[in-house]
């Protein structure tokens, strides 16, 4: 399941993702600075475990920073990630590279003129399954 905005969840829409859908693993694609200034207040993130991911040069990959793990309390199972904006890149990439040529050439004309509506041409492909 993909969600937009975890932060503004409320105590119904935790319950259901996390009892109700079973939800076991939240990948938090926001870059450090974001999370910052948008907080960590939002019920969805209480009581979760945390563990931020770094990239490894000596395996060139993403691997757990094992210094940032932080054991949840009352959901302890339930594990959200923070993925590196370079892995952000690459995951991004993986969207675009299962999308149509066609769509991706328009989405790249449109943000020329208008980022927003190139970027809600590619969350509609995406919502929608695609």
């Amino acid at each position: 399941f993909r969600t937009s905005a975890p932060i503004h969840a409320s105590e119904l829409d935790v319950k259901k993702l996390y009892t109700d859908l079973g939800i076991k693993d939240l990948i938090d694609l926001r870059s450090s600075e974001e999370m910052m200034l948008e907080g960590m207040g939002s019920p969805a993130f209480q009581g979760l475990s945390f563990c931020k991911y770094k990239q490894d040069p000596a395996v060139n990959r993403v691997v757990p920073d094992a210094t940032s793990y932080i054991h949840g309390s009352s959901r302890s199972d339930i594990l959200r990630v923070q993925i590196p904006v370079m892995e952000k890149r690459r995951y991004m990439w993986s969207i675009l590279s299962r999308m149509k040529k066609r769509l991706v050439l328009q989405m790249a004309a449109t943000a020329l003129v208008d980022k927003q509506a190139s970027r809600r041409m590619a969350m509609d492909k995406v919502n929608e399954g695609g």
